[in-house]
């Protein structure tokens, strides 16, 4: 039996699990961490801010991360039924932006470079967990390794389950539908989110001049926008945009996802 006073296990094979991982070994921690690969490379991007990327940088990022940052400095919030307008600078506020887009992809070659000293488990079927007031027993195997902590990084983890955490989910009625588009015309340092009566359009500039379109929507809306043809989808977003951008290739990347609101009453059951 390995038993380190010092040691926590970190459980999930997304981005936030890495990012944990990373976090702990930046604090003198030893960490387990249990997963079932690496972190995905796909098209889905995130906002994230300015403080962020200070920290990023702390725990060992580096500069090829940052050059691919689409800074984000104006904020543009349309409410269509009232005709009204607000925008948001980040010079009002005195900071050099309001947030930075960044791909996901992006995020998982900087941590596979970062090379954190850790110990890698696979998770599968013979990996086991006892968890009590004072320590978590990892079982792999024949081998038991007890951490001080087991941190869980995916809501929808086994582990954190209704008893434990007093989870309340609620499913919504509405989908998130995204695709992206290259454009030679537009404010690349804004984002704009437009309030239509019976959805919310968004425009999100990315790196190289791409746009990022994230549309909520209900059933019916969600299935016309996957059937359309490329033609169709083009009409459809250039009556939506207002012409903030142009619409300069092929729209890709179409995706969607359920929209749905899971929370915990407590984010700690005894040492998980």
């Amino acid at each position: 039996m390995v038993s380190k006073k010092s040691l926590v296990a970190v459980k999930g094979s997304g981005l936030i699990s890495h990012l944990c991982s990373a976090m702990f070994v930046k604090s003198g921690y030893d960490v387990i961490h249990i997963m079932k690969g690496k972190p995905k490379k796909n098209n889905m991007f995130f906002a994230i801010s300015p403080s962020s990327t200070k920290w990023l940088k702390e725990l060992g990022f580096s500069e090829e991360f940052f050059s691919h940052l689409q800074k984000i400095t104006d904020m543009q919030l349309i409410a269509e039924s009232f005709g009204s307008t607000l925008t948001l600078k980040s010079e009002d506020y005195f900071a050099e932006s309001l947030a930075y887009m960044v791909k996901q992809d992006h995020f998982t070659d900087a941590i596979e470079k970062m090379n954190v000293k850790k110990i890698d488990v696979k998770d599968d079927n013979n990996t086991s967990f006892e968890i009590n007031d004072e320590f978590v027993n990892i079982k792999t195997g024949q081998k038991i390794t007890k951490a001080s902590l087991l941190v869980a990084c995916d809501g929808n983890d086994c582990l954190v389950n209704e008893d434990s955490f007093d989870v309340t989910t609620k499913n919504y009625s509405e989908s998130a539908f995204t695709c992206e588009f290259y454009s030679r015309v537009g404010n690349f340092s804004q984002a704009t989110q437009i309030f239509y009566d019976n959805n919310i359009f968004a425009l999100l500039p990315l790196e190289n001049n791409l746009v990022q379109v994230v549309l909520f929507c209900n059933k019916e809306l969600k299935s016309f926008l996957k059937s359309t043809t490329d033609d169709q989808l083009k009409k459809y977003l250039k009556d939506k945009m207002k012409n903030l951008f142009s619409i300069d290739s092929e729209v890709k990347n179409r995706s969607e996802f359920q929209l749905k609101d899971k929370s915990l009453k407590s984010i700690l059951y005894k040492r998980l």
